[in-house]
């Protein structure tokens, strides 16, 4: 009996040994595990932290990327403009072109186009002017193109025949063409001082042929007796020639029948004739 307890006692304590020996193994299996799936977790966050920097890389490049195409366009633009304020048309087009839909690239082609071809017009029609003599129209056509090809050679050409024909209509006695003709040249040419200055003596030339001109047809008035329209011109000319004679003359004749009225009682009619006389 002793025996048997002594064999079922070193049972038990092999059984419990036993199930510490398990639970050891269990307990090395689990931590052994959970540092496998530590270690898995700890590589997925890394890949994904990998991942997103990745990503926010790819982003920021091409953003980068993007900004920079688009800072290069608009100074492309930029300098298209640039091109097309200062007189540059076929430049300014052809830039325009190369920038394809960006902005208003397109509109902006077709608009300067579009000038050119009216300059073009312009241009051609100031030769043609040219050509048939038609200076005064040629320089009023070619200054709207100023920049345009050679019409600066143009514009001075026709500027200085134009002086040569002031000169020689002022020479003929005809002021008013020679006027019309110096007033066409305009400022900037080789010419326009001299032509200022003989614009002064035009401008005197004429104005006494003017004077002559009114006072003739003062005196034709005064001739056939029509004193209103007579004295109004005569009164302008002032102390021209003998005009105040005339006026005087004028006013003599409307002062008797002012008192021929007057002793006819016609009052009214007298009050008339008396606030003709000057």
């Amino acid at each position: 009996e002793i025996g048997v307890r002594l064999v079922g006692s070193e049972m038990c304590i092999r059984d419990r040994e036993e199930k510490k020996l398990e639970e050891r193994r269990q307990a090395e299996l689990a931590e052994k595990a959970y540092k496998v799936q530590k270690e898995k977790d700890t590589q997925i966050r890394k890949a994904k932290l990998i991942a997103i920097a990745t990503i926010i890389g790819f982003v920021v490049i091409v953003g980068t990327i993007i900004g920079v195409s688009k800072h290069s366009k608009n100074v492309k633009y930029e300098n298209a403009v640039n091109l097309y304020e200062q007189g540059h048309y076929e430049e300014a087009m052809e830039a325009f072109e190369k920038m394809g839909d960006y902005k208003d690239a397109k509109s902006q082609v077709e608009s300067i186009r579009n000038q050119i071809q009216v300059r073009k017009n312009t241009y051609e029609q100031g030769i043609a002017y040219y050509n048939s003599g038609a200076y005064a129209e040629a320089i009023q056509q070619l200054q709207e193109v100023a920049d345009y090809e050679d019409t600066a050679d143009y514009l001075e050409q026709a500027s200085s025949i134009l002086y040569q024909q002031a000169q020689d209509a002022v020479n003929n006695g005809d002021y008013k063409l020679a006027q019309e003709k110096i007033t066409a040249i305009p400022e900037g040419y080789s010419i326009s001082t001299q032509a200022k200055t003989l614009l002064v003596e035009i401008d005197q030339k004429v104005a006494e042929q003017e004077k002559e001109e009114n006072y003739a047809q003062a005196v034709n008035y005064y001739d056939e007796g029509q004193y209103d329209l007579a004295q109004q011109i005569f009164i302008e000319l002032n102390d021209y020639s003998d005009s105040q004679n005339y006026l005087s003359a004028i006013g003599n004749y409307y002062y008797e029948q002012a008192s021929t009225l007057f002793e006819q009682k016609e009052y009214v009619q007298c009050g008339d004739i008396l606030s003709k006389i000057d």
